[in-house]
């Protein structure tokens, strides 16, 4: 399992090179992610962050499991060096 962890800035340059047309939606526990081109389900399981951070650090596990729900980890894996 993947350990360390990446800022959401960065990780939103990622997300728009490889999820066409992605969007997030806020709420009480954490951030939704959807990508209508890819799949018609959200990914639900980004943490917001402590504190009400703006751009709060999120843990490796959780960026692969977002990229391999929409079927982008080699992708992901290929261009994100802390994959």
């Amino acid at each position: 399992m993947s350990s360390g962890q990446i800022r959401w800035n960065s990780l939103t340059r990622w997300m728009d090179e490889l999820l066409p047309d992605w969007e997030m939606k806020e709420k009480e526990h954490g951030i939704h992610i959807y990508c209508p081109a890819l799949r018609d389900r959200a990914f639900v399981a980004l943490p917001k962050g402590a504190h009400g951070r703006t751009n709060p650090e999120i843990a490796l596990f959780h960026v692969k499991k977002l990229f391999r729900f929409f079927g982008k980890l080699p992708e992901a894996k290929a261009r994100i060096p802390q994959l």
